[in-house]
């Protein structure tokens, strides 16, 4: 699934539960916070 795929799903999903724009945000956000952290974690193992 490509990028614009992807975040057109995100958009089908985020209106179905009713998200405001601030809530999309936080939940990229969250995402992010939890591939860095991810990450960071395997680059220690």
């Amino acid at each position: 699934m490509s990028h614009p795929e992807r975040r057109a799903l995100n958009e089908v999903v985020f209106d179905v539960l009713g998200l405001t724009a601030g809530e999309r945000e936080a939940v990229y956000e969250a995402v992010i916070a939890l591939v860095r952290a991810r990450l960071e974690k395997a680059q220690s193992v």
